[in-house]
This record gives structure tokens, sequence and C-alpha cells, in this order.
């Protein structure tokens, strides 16, 4: 029994012994084991010297970054940089997008005058009027549709020449009816050309020729052309602000009214 105890006892003592100076003697050899430090190439730096040097920070991939961008990194010292941090709203911004350019009033008014047409047609007179301010009102222009009155000395007529009684007039008047002629007037000023039936008036002798060909097509065989030394109201279409689509159909009138001139102007 008293061999147990000793036996017991002697090692706790050994294994205190171990536990006490073992691990010092384990660690200096393996301090012995490791390479050496080179502490010749060892430097301290000074704190000031530390303070006073610059961090870069690198700027973002090339692979994120635009080819035609050019980044230049941000430089700060340590100081510099915390103030930065704790200040975000003064960490330079990237540059803003160009705003989209709008046009201005003006030229956005001469975009809009370059897209409309402005014309000029006429002349016209009597019977020719009538029948092309008709054809002009199809087209509800509108505010568009300005007509100048001039006056003129010479011009032409289509004209039926004097009957010898009223009689002999109303009967034309009814004939002239029945072949869809409405435009006409009966001439009652005592002289030449009392109880004469005029059709229309004229600028040109071209005009009043192509009307009396439309006449001739109703069944009119009595009427002719006439030279009319007297005071003539012609009329000009002033065509203002057209589309390209009221503007088409106007050149397809104007083919209707031989003699008559259609031109473009300025729009004021």
């Amino acid at each position: 029994m008293k061999l147990l105890f000793w036996f017991l006892a002697t090692m706790n003592v050994s294994f205190f012994a171990f536990m006490q100076w073992g691990t010092q003697l384990m660690a200096e050899d393996n301090v012995a084991q490791q390479p050496p430090l080179y502490a010749e190439k060892i430097k301290l730096l000074d704190a000031s010297a530390l303070l006073q040097a610059t961090f870069v920070v690198p700027a973002k991939s090339p692979v994120e970054m635009p080819a035609e961008s050019s980044v230049e990194p941000l430089t700060a010292s340590p100081v510099q940089f915390a103030q930065l941090a704790s200040q975000p709203d003064q960490l330079p911004a990237s540059a803003p997008a160009q705003p989209l350019t709008k046009l201005s009033s003006a030229e956005s008014s001469q975009t809009k005058a370059i897209s409309k047409v402005c014309l000029e047609w006429g002349e016209f007179a009597g019977a020719e009027r009538a029948r092309a301010n008709a054809a002009l009102a199809e087209l509800n222009l509108g505010e568009g549709l300005v007509q100048r009155q001039n006056d003129s000395t010479t011009g032409y007529w289509v004209y039926m020449p004097p009957l010898k009684t009223r009689a002999a007039v109303n009967k034309k008047i009814a004939e002239l009816k029945e072949m869809g002629v409405e435009d006409y007037f009966i001439v009652q000023e005592s002289g030449r050309w009392k109880n004469s039936i005029s059709l229309g008036l004229f600028k040109t002798e071209e005009a009043a020729n192509n009307y009396l060909t439309h006449l001739r097509s109703k069944g009119v065989r009595s009427a002719v052309v006439g030279a009319r030394a007297n005071n003539i109201k012609i009329t000009i279409f002033m065509l203002k602000n057209l589309d390209k689509d009221v503007t088409q159909k106007i050149h397809q009138l104007h083919k209707k009214f031989a003699g008559s001139e259609l031109k473009q102007t300025a729009c004021n």
C-alpha cells in the first residue's frame, strides 16, 4: 500500500515539473529553429512622417470604366482622408450627364413654318371666281383662305350676243338652267350690249376660252368669247399655312382652271 502511495506521489511531482519547465524548453527549441528576421533591414518610421504620407485610392477597374473616360486617382493624406470620410458631401461627384437640348421658341416656330406652305392663286372673275371659291370652300381652310380683289380695266368675257326681246332672253335662261348652267348675268343697260347674257368674266383670253370649252361640254352652242374694256373685279386667293395634303389638293384643283396661276409665296 505504501509502495502505491509513493508511486503516485512521484508521478504527480514529475507531471508538475514537466508543466512548469518543459513548455518553456520546447518554446526555446522552436525559436532556435526559426530563420533570422533580418533585423538590420528593419527601419522604424517617425510618426510625423507617417502623417505626411500620401495614400492613393485606386480607380475603378478598367473593365468597369468606358474606354473614353480618364479617371485620375483620388489622393489625400491620412488627415485629409479622415476629414473627407467624416464629410461625405464634400467628396468629388462624378460629372453630371448633359441635359437634352431643347429647341427655343424661335427655333420651334421656324421648324413649324418650314412644314407649312403658303400659295397665291389667281386671277379670277365672274363665273370662274365663283367656281374656284366653291371648290376651295370644300377644303375648309377657315382663316387660311383670304381673298384679295383688284380692279382691272381690260378683260375677257364669255357671253351670248344680245337678243331682240326680253321674252327671248327668258327662254334662253331656261335653256341654260336645263343644261346645268347657273352662273349668268343679264345686261340690262341701254346700249350695244343690252339683252346680252354674260356667262363669265376673265382676266386672260386663255381662261375665257377654257370656260367656253366647259360650256360646250354642257351643250351651250351660242356663247362666244370677247374682249371687254370695263372695270372688272379680279380676285386672287391667298392660301396660308397649308399642310402637305391640302397643298396637293390645291395643285389638283389648279389643273381644272386653265389660265389661272398658282405660285408659292412667303408665309408672313
